[in-house]
């Protein structure tokens, strides 16, 4: 039983020109949707980062109290037709939620899930800002529910790089987290969730630069469950780099995991570092 923090919810109810806002922290589940117009969103939007962060204190006892366990938080966002002055409002909110994440001795990890409509080229632009800035796990979706799945690499965790309406499922990069099943663990559920609509008629591209026994195993488990979705008259596909410099990596992959898969087909892609 996780223990429960002493912080008092935020809620929030939406206005003609503010969203609705719902951080109850022991559910560990938090949701933005409405309209966001400046100058109204802006101190709300402050406030909200104001409250992440004594939410963020409040997690060290929690964590300490339950040192065995992790916690996975989601921020769910769905902003109708924000001006520009409301999303640069919204990045100290992020900020906050980096800070958050990026204290891994504590083994919180954290996701946001932004919906967006692909025809507004600002919340576009806006996101990819975002990716390419803040390291957490990062779900877009799209008006025709397309889910596209980022995050950016660190020293020890690989890029995941699932973009789903341009059809580029990637993981690169080294993997040798201290917990590597609770940094996988969103990538595999949204692998169980998404997976078989939209990246089973497409390639999933594999560039390890590194990886320990931990992650290998964990890796290996990710495409032992995408095998079960192919046959032998319709095969799945791997294109699998590895180094030019380092050829005993392309006959590691071939021992340690093409005999554990029966229906996904390996290509192997030899790169110059």
């Amino acid at each position: 039983m996780l223990t429960k923090t002493n912080i008092e919810p935020f809620l929030i109810q939406s206005t003609t020109h503010t969203p609705a806002i719902s951080f109850v922290p022991d559910n560990l589940y938090f949701n933005i949707v409405g309209i966001a117009s400046f100058p109204q969103s802006v101190q709300l939007f402050s406030n909200a980062a104001r409250w992440i962060t004594e939410y963020d204190l409040s997690l060290d006892l929690r964590s300490q109290v339950n040192k065995d366990k992790s916690l996975h938080l989601t921020f769910e966002f769905n902003i109708l037709v924000p001006d520009n002055e409301s999303l640069d409002a919204m990045k100290n909110l992020f900020t906050s939620l980096e800070r958050m994440n990026r204290m891994n001795n504590r083994r919180v990890y954290v996701s946001i899930k932004w919906h967006y409509h692909s025809e507004n080229e600002n919340i576009k632009i806006f996101l990819w800002q975002c990716i390419d800035r803040y390291r957490v796990f990062f779900e877009t979706i799209n008006e025709m529910g397309a889910p596209s799945f980022y995050i950016q690499p660190t020293n020890v965790t690989p890029e995941i790089f699932f973009d789903t309406p341009n059809h580029v499922f990637r993981i690169t990069g080294s993997s040798r987290p201290e917990h590597p099943d609770a940094f996988y663990d969103k990538v595999i559920k949204w692998i169980e969730c998404n997976g078989r609509q939209w990246m089973s008629e497409y390639p999933l591209n594999i560039k390890m630069y590194y990886f320990n026994t931990s992650s290998g195993k964990t890796l290996l488990n990710i495409l032992k469950y995408m095998d079960k979705w192919y046959s032998e008259e319709n095969r799945g596909t791997i294109n699998w780099y590895y180094s030019g410099e380092y050829e005993y990596e392309y006959d590691e992959v071939r021992e340690e995991f093409e005999p554990y898969l029966q229906n996904i087909s390996f290509n192997y892609i030899q790169y110059n570092q």
